[in-house]
């Protein structure tokens, strides 16, 4: 039966939004403080009742993504700089004014014997001044998440400075256990990683990851997970 052109889109429409439907349902995202983690549901892979894995992406919101490719570049201008604490420049300061403590970028000299020569390098780093990149957790406050940048013969690492950058712009992707039948997560190293020799910790109540474990649990399973007390 042939289908005139009206009728062939009008169909097309109606079929649209229930396979959008479908590609939202695929995703879970978890708003966190300056990122958004979203887990995609495509790439479980069911290990025992309660138990599989599943694959998760955290990308920056794009003004802290600015920030910390800002940092990554100006880190680099003190690779040929000597050991020591420099002040760092009011721009970067891309938030706003800082509301946690501003320190200095420490230029670090690193060498080791290795088969009878010492290998050196330089390391370069900085704490974001920014309570909204701190990661706060149950036993309180921990300090800002780092720029950093590895040097190699007083120039920038190019290999690591560039894997630096895709990270911060295509986002972290980390593949990821659930227990739900014992509270438990962990991570895999590799995607190839025995699951089960991962290193895996109990589910900590009131935290942001018993949320994220509450909701994929959940969703994979379709049954309430267990929950410690």
């Amino acid at each position: 039966m042939n289908l005139s052109p009206l009728i062939f889109s009008v169909l097309l429409i109606a079929r649209v939004p229930s396979l959008a439907g479908q590609d939202d349902r695929r995703f879970i995202e978890f708003q966190r403080r300056g990122s958004t983690e979203t887990y995609d549901l495509s790439t479980v892979q069911i290990l025992q009742p309660g138990r599989f894995t599943i694959v998760s992406t955290s990308i920056d919101d794009a003004d802290v993504m600015k920030l910390k490719l800002t940092v990554l570049d100006t880190l680099r201008n003190y690779c040929k700089q000597p050991s020591g604490t420099y002040p760092a420049p009011t721009d970067l300061f891309i938030l706003g004014p800082p509301d946690m403590a501003v320190e200095s970028i420490e230029v670090q000299s690193i060498s080791w014997p290795v088969k009878g020569r010492n290998i050196s390098t330089k390391y370069v780093s900085w704490h974001y001044p920014y309570d909204r990149l701190a990661l706060h957790t149950v036993a309180g406050k921990v300090a800002p998440m780092d720029g950093h940048l590895d040097c190699k013969d007083e120039l920038p690492n190019e290999e690591k400075y560039l894997a630096q950058r895709t990270e911060i712009m295509n986002g972290i992707r980390i593949k990821e256990l659930f227990d739900c039948k014992a509270a438990l997560t962990g991570s895999l190293y590799n995607d190839d990683d025995d699951p089960n020799q991962v290193f895996t910790t109990f589910v900590k109540p009131l935290t942001y990851g018993h949320r994220v474990y509450d909701e994929i649990c959940l969703r994979v399973t379709h049954e309430t997970p267990y929950s410690p007390k």
